[in-house]
């Protein structure tokens, strides 16, 4: 019985490992938005430079990823294709 509750917690634990907050997401964009941070957060490092560099895609950037940010489940697990 006690290994079931091992490899069970064994599972959740790895899979929270890549997981991401949606409110830490949507306060680092309030804050730091222009500089892509939020962006940094999620490990998406390629659009992070990029909006650290054109502050947030000249505001167009910012403005898409508050409804994105906002549709997003409470633990979400970012897209890593954009790297």
């Amino acid at each position: 019985m006690s290994n079931e509750r091992q490899s069970f917690s064994t599972g959740n634990s790895e899979r929270k490992e890549g997981m991401k907050n949606k409110w830490a997401t949507f306060w680092l964009w309030f804050f730091f938005g222009g500089l892509g941070i939020h962006k940094f957060y999620e490990g998406k490092k390629g659009i992070g430079i990029l909006y650290l560099f054109t502050f947030g895609l000249f505001g167009i950037g910012t403005l898409v990823d508050f409804f994105t940010i906002l549709c997003k489940p409470h633990y979400y697990f970012p897209n890593q294709q954009e790297e």
